[in-house]
């Protein structure tokens, strides 16, 4: 059975301007959260999805991920995650029979 993880994390966040950059310990919380996606016992493949050029070089520099390109649309405040994440599973996910949405706040969610 294939397995997705997709983190939606685009670049217009408006109450929390730049959340998906912010660090903790100095390190962003995305990397904390590809740490726990990355210990679970499933075989999943990560993917991240996102119009944020400074994400898409965090993502670059994690050789297991995959980068997914949002389109236009889903740039808006009107586009929900819910909205994104079948946009991706009607393209590119197509072949998963799960998906799991991962949100860059779930990086407290301990692997097991």
């Amino acid at each position: 059975m294939r397995i997705a993880a997709i983190i939606p994390a685009r670049k217009g966040s408006k109450r929390i301007p730049k959340k998906n950059l912010l660090k903790i310990e100095s390190e962003y919380l995305l990397e904390k959260v590809l740490k726990n996606l990355r210990g679970m016992s499933y075989d999943l493949d990560i993917f991240i999805s996102t119009d944020d050029e400074e994400i898409k070089k965090i993502a670059i520099n994690n050789q297991d991920i995959n980068l997914l390109e949002r389109g236009n649309r889903f740039c808006d405040d009107f586009s929900s995650v819910i909205d994104v994440i079948n946009w991706h599973q009607e393209s590119e996910l197509k072949n998963y029979a799960v998906i799991l949405r991962v949100s860059l706040h779930s990086l407290c969610i301990d692997s097991k």
